[in-house]
């Protein structure tokens, strides 16, 4: 391709990453959430387009209302757990979303302000999800979100490959399965690439590209588009096996409970489909935007919403167990350990909530930056070092570390630019990427850094890790997989 058509394309390319960045600015901007006692008196919200001075701050994000919504409720597959409510509803022609939508945000009383007696569950290092050696099958890995994997890299990755894909970039992070990347481009095509090689297995076309990351379960790839087309594809083959069609664009990563596969999409609506055929089983509708992947712990789902409300969604029913104001909207995936869910806010906040009681255990909230966080927690179990940490990155361009139970800063690493990209834990060390263009290793138990590579190009996905490789795209359309040792080639 000539220089000017990989400039345009890379301008074209960064512009979408920016305006789809933004997350929920365009949601209205509902009480805050209390902060805990621990904390300085709650700060103001902050403002709409906020980003670090030396970035650009990105534009409001314009979501497509082009689609047309499938309405049609059906009976729930007979292996899937089933219950009178949900039976009701798949039988009733006039079910809809909004027979089971929450209220809205402004309507919800606040959760009564955290005190001392207000304490965090009991946290097992046991029960923080980790992703199996071999496969990173969803966005965070875990149906959890927990952002974990097993210990696979040296202080020092070396870059076994890179590989540029000239006419897009990448916000969409990869999953791994059976040595096979998966992972979706701006530049409307869903790319399935041999690990070791970086080798293109086959490709799968959609005109506006996507940003949402794959799902992988049982041979089977799901993705939603830019359009707010939902598809099934034939792991092996790319080819198409059902299609769903919402009505907005789809920036959410699905995930699996059962025989269902559930997704969201910018028209605020969580879309529970039989895996099988891709048939509607139930509908759960929010106050704003859905951007954030779906998180999943026992029989329940977890949204995040541009609405500020965090909805526990039981997925036998399709109903509520709660809706808990958590102040600001977000986009971010909440992450699950155990009793516990960490969320990050664009009001410059992370929540602790006990996700079981709908309590908010700890709140803390940035007074001094006043700057969103965009990435999702990843959850370090400690290794039998105190109750364990969440890491999670902002746009104060800091990677910040908590403690999981009371939310204490444990420490700050500084990059140069905004840190959208979600952080991966594997063992002792993190691995994030930042908009300076670096992707970065930080050691857990101090903070500091162990390895940084200077790729160019920036970040805001995230990186996976599976059978002993990194991977991980940046928006000026380049792939890198990093592992214990290579010549860094560039792939043809």
């Amino acid at each position: 391709m000539k220089r000017p058509q990989r400039v345009a394309w890379l301008i074209l390319a960064a512009f979408f990453l920016a305006i789809t960045a933004v997350g929920c600015e365009q949601a209205a901007d509902p009480p805050h959430a209390p902060d805990d006692a621990a904390n300085s008196a709650p700060a103001a919200p902050a403002p709409a387009n906020q980003g670090e001075a030396t970035d650009d701050a990105p534009a409001a994000t314009s979501a497509s209302e082009t689609a047309t919504k499938a309405t049609t409720s059906v009976t729930p597959p007979s292996a899937a757990p089933e219950s009178d409510a949900l039976r009701d509803a798949a039988a009733s022609p006039d079910a809809s979303a909004h027979d089971q939508s929450a209220p809205d945000a402004s309507t919800l009383p606040q959760p009564a302000a955290p005190t001392a007696s207000v304490a965090a569950p009991a946290l097992n290092a046991d029960d923080v999800a980790i992703a199996p050696a071999d496969a990173w099958p969803v966005f965070r890995g875990t149906a959890e979100s927990t952002g974990n994997a097993p210990p696979q890299l040296p202080d020092d990755p070396k870059l076994l490959w890179s590989r540029t894909f000239e006419k897009g970039g990448f916000e969409s992070s990869a999953v791994i399965v059976d040595g096979v990347i998966y992972v979706g481009n701006l530049d409307g095509y869903l790319y399935a690439l041999d690990a070791a090689s970086s080798e293109t297995r086959w490709t799968y076309f959609s005109e506006l590209g996507f940003t949402a990351t794959p799902a992988y379960r049982d041979s089977r790839v799901y993705i939603g588009d830019t359009d707010g087309l939902f598809v099934c594809l034939d792991a092996a083959s790319g080819e198409p096996i059902w299609k769903y069609q919402t009505s907005a664009e789809i920036n959410s990563s699905a995930n699996f409970y059962g025989d269902y596969v559930i997704v969201g999409s910018q028209d605020a609506t969580l879309s529970c489909l039989r895996r099988d055929n891709g048939e509607l089983v139930w509908e759960y509708t929010i106050g704003d935007m859905i951007q954030c992947g779906i998180t999943i712990a026992e029989h329940y789902c977890f949204v995040a919403g541009c609405d500020a409300v965090l909805h526990v969604v039981d997925v036998e029913t399709g109903k509520a167990l709660h809706t808990v104001p958590i102040g600001d909207p977000t986009g971010a995936t909440p992450s699950v350990w155990g009793d516990m869910l960490y969320v990050g806010t664009q009001g410059a906040a992370v929540l602790g909530i006990n996700w079981r009681t709908g309590d908010v255990v700890w709140n803390r909230r940035n007074a001094q930056r006043q700057l969103p966080y965009q990435s999702s927690p990843a959850i370090d179990a400690g290794a039998g070092e105190g109750s364990g940490r969440i890491v999670i990155g902002a746009r104060d361009k800091m990677v910040h570390c908590f403690d999981a139970a009371t939310g204490e800063p444990v420490w700050e690493f500084a990059t140069k630019a905004r840190v959208d990209s979600s952080a991966l834990v594997m063992g002792p060390r993190a691995y994030v990427g930042s908009a300076d263009g670096r992707i970065y290793a930080v050691e857990l138990s101090s903070g500091g850094e162990l390895w940084n590579y200077e790729a160019g190009g920036k970040f805001s996905a995230s990186p996976s890790a599976a059978g002993g490789r990194m991977v991980i795209g940046s928006s000026d359309g380049v792939l890198y997989c990093f592992g214990i040792s290579g010549d860094g080639a560039a792939a043809p």
